[in-house]
This record gives structure tokens, sequence and C-alpha cells, in this order.
């Protein structure tokens, strides 16, 4: 009987791990999956200036640093909207309907967790490289953002071009 378990127990392990290694692996897919909808949910809302959305993409406690705002950090979800709108308040009357902005995210990776994500990408310009990095945190079965870090560096258009290729 021993010599029966020993030799029926064995398979039965093998099958276990590899379907939880299958299930995590489907896990994490489906996580990045979400992470990459929140993230272009967040830009798409942010391009039509939709201030509900662009809100509810955010944690509560969520910072920002952006270079073309306040050179310190900002804190907490409303202040970070607030001073979207006082820089971007105007656009909507300056144009005929949305899309208003055209952030169209390049080079996009996403690094998954656990229950936080890291996504990075830059945006193309002609003599500056802008760089994003937003920290989202898996809140229940939302994906909010609790860190957002905007960075630009102004270079001539040679070294651009160089960098686009470097990864």
């Amino acid at each position: 009987m021993r010599r029966f378990l020993r030799s029926s127990i064995k398979p039965i392990l093998i099958c276990l791990l590899f379907a939880n290694s299958a299930k995590g692996q489907s896990i994490g897919s489906t996580a990045e999956d979400s992470v990459r909808k929140a993230a272009l949910n967040f830009v798409a809302a942010f391009n039509d200036l939709d201030w509900p959305r662009f809100e509810a993409s955010f944690d509560v406690t969520a910072t920002l640093f952006n270079p073309s705002g306040r050179a310190r950090r900002v804190e907490g979800r409303d202040s970070i909207v607030a001073s979207f709108k006082r820089g971007m308040g105007a656009i909507p009357s300056q144009r005929p309907g949305p899309p208003y902005l055209n952030i169209s995210p390049q080079d996009l990776l996403i690094q998954v967790l656990g229950d936080a994500a890291i996504v990075t990408f830059h945006l193309g310009h002609a003599t500056r490289i802008s760089r994003r990095t937003i920290v989202f945190v898996r809140r229940g079965d939302r994906w909010l953002i609790a860190h957002l870090h905007a960075s630009v560096i102004e270079v001539d258009t040679a070294r651009v071009d160089s960098v686009k290729g470097v990864r």
C-alpha cells in the first residue's frame, strides 16, 4: 500500500506544480493587461481633459512630480487634479473638442510586482526627451495611480535620435 501511495502521489504533485505554475502565469498576464488598460484609460482621459475620469485614475493618497508645475511634490488626488486643471483648464475653450492633447506613449513597459506595478514610457518630441513613470497600486479589482513622475530633458536633435534607440 505504501509503495502504491508513493508512486501515486509523485505524479499528482507534479500535476499540481504545473497547474499552479500555469495559474501564476495567467494571473501575471491578466494583471499586466489590467494595468495596461488602466494606464491607457488614464492617458485617454488626460488627452480628452476628462476631469472626472482623470481623477478616478488616482488613489486618494497619490503623489506627483511634474516638471511643468511646482518644483515640489504635489500630494493627494485633489491637489494633483487641481494642479492639472490650473495648467490646462483653458485648453478646451481654445480647441473644437476632444482630444485636446496628443499624449502618445512610446516604448511602454509594464512591470507587475504583486499588488503594485510600474509603467514607464517616453513621449516623442523633436528637441527633448519626456519620460514618465507611473506607479500603480491594486485597490480591490482596480489599478490606481499611487505616484506619477514626469521628467523632461532638453537635448539637441541628434542626441534625441540616438537615445530613442536605447532600451
